[in-house]
């Protein structure tokens, strides 16, 4: 548990980084490959192809326009309606849920 973490800590920064400063390609595909590990790491075959083909994009453009296109992506209402209907993003099943005191 403490060491994805710190994989999400380090690739979250890691992420900022990129699309503040720039960096190369090959960056962008390994911090968001990482990213996505920790986040899912019981998704299935198909979610892992649609992320192994949304990671062609950072191959071919630079960490800040792919950034950039990503966020423009999350605010798409026809990209929010396909995947909910196709490809809905997965639960994050490995995460504990525990209710706090008072709630």
């Amino acid at each position: 548990m403490i060491r994805a973490v710190v994989q999400y800590t380090e690739a979250s920064a890691e992420q900022l980084r990129l699309s503040l400063n720039g960096g190369w390609p090959w960056e962008t595909v390994r911090t968001e490959w990482t990213l996505y590990r920790v986040v899912h790491p019981d998704a299935n075959f198909p979610y892992q192809l649609f992320k192994m083909l949304t990671l062609c994009g950072a191959l071919v453009t630079t960490p800040r326009a792919y950034y950039k296109a990503q966020r423009g992506l999350a605010r798409s209402r026809f990209y929010l309606r396909a995947r909910e209907k196709w490809l809905p993003i997965p639960k994050m099943e490995h995460i504990q849920k525990e209710r706090r005191a008072g709630s």
